[in-house]
């Protein structure tokens, strides 16, 4: 069958074929909610969706629609660990930051977003230690929402912050 990325209108043989139908909230929120952060490791579960959610919450005013979305990328390319990706950029390996950067514009136009502020990721870097304490039991930082619970909230959050993306269609 070959390499390929599922996206709402089905089988996607190029992640550069990725239409902005692609990039409805819903299924943004879905695959998001699926995905845990640090490969999954750590005593809880912690999807990309509720670390979203939480980052929005705690960015400055202004700046909360762009803090919810700025992982969204990551519903078309995966959550691939911040140190994994630095060994590739070290190595000359940029095709992946690269795919990033692609679904980030593509999505960003959608929604009317422009580059990630620097405050939202300041603030995505800073509550690392927190999430990864939180992960081995050493402190309480976040719920461990299922996926369902996840995805929902990130739907009301995206709701909440832009009634107006949850009908994008382009």
């Amino acid at each position: 069958m070959g390499d390929f990325l599922m996206g709402r209108r089905g089988l996607v043989h190029s992640p550069y074929d990725v239409m902005h139908a692609d990039f409805d909230i819903d299924f943004i929120a879905k695959a998001l909610s699926r995905q845990g952060r640090y490969l999954g490791h750590g005593n809880h579960y912690l999807s990309v969706a509720e670390h979203s959610v939480l980052l929005s919450y705690m960015v400055p005013q202004g700046y909360e629609f762009v803090a919810l979305m700025h992982d969204a990328p990551e519903a078309f390319v995966g959550d691939v660990h911040s140190k994994i990706k630095s060994v590739m950029e070290q190595n000359g390996d940029m095709v992946f930051r690269n795919l990033e950067k692609h679904f980030w514009g593509l999505i960003a136009s959608k929604y009317g977003l422009v580059s990630l502020p620097l405050c939202v990721h300041e603030l995505d870097i800073a509550i690392r230690k927190l999430e990864l304490e939180s992960l081995h039991g050493k402190r309480k930082f976040f719920c461990a929402w299922s996926p369902q619970e996840a995805e929902d909230r990130f739907l009301d959050r995206a709701f909440e912050l832009a009634p107006e993306a949850m009908d994008v269609d382009v």
